[in-house]
């Protein structure tokens, strides 16, 4: 059994999170500017080789009031069928409702980090969440036939 990657796909930077052989613990890993997309693409590709992963996790940003699927959700699940697809991977959906605005509140709280400070790494801290919780309880992933492809 390999390990899991776990993806926070936001518009300009994507979290990276993986978890120990055991898959029990997530860690964080870097935040990927999506900027320069190919190399983007090329560094995920690296971390799937380096860390054996055989499963990606991605953040389905659920609608906050009601869980449904919000046009953002629906185009992370296109974007999560592509990397699938390029990569050879399955992938499975984790709602990600609150991931940053918790990161964001511990690294304020706890950590007390700057508004730049934090931009560094509350991605990261985002796609650890998500995995966590993914690997605490894994009934809760959605799988990406169940994300409505966005519209036209």
């Amino acid at each position: 059994m390999g390990r899991i990657l776990a993806l926070d796909i936001g518009s300009r930077r994507v979290g990276v999170a993986v978890s120990d052989s055991q898959r029990r613990m997530a860690s964080t890993l870097k935040t990927l500017e999506r900027q320069d997309y190919q190399q983007m693409l090329h560094r995920i590709g690296k971390y799937i080789e380096e860390y054996g992963v055989d499963l990606l996790v991605v953040g389905i940003p659920l609608d906050s009031r009601d869980g449904s699927f919000t046009p953002k959700a629906m185009e992370i699940g296109a974007e999560a069928r592509q990397l699938q697809e390029r990569f050879a991977v399955p992938v499975i959906g984790v709602d990600e409702r609150f991931s940053t605005s918790k990161s964001n509140d511990f690294l304020i709280g706890v950590a007390d980090l700057s508004r730049k400070k934090r931009k560094k790494v509350v991605d990261t801290m985002a796609a650890q969440n998500i995995l966590q919780g993914y690997l605490d309880d894994p009934a809760k992933g959605i799988e990406l036939a169940d994300v409505p492809l966005p519209a036209q």
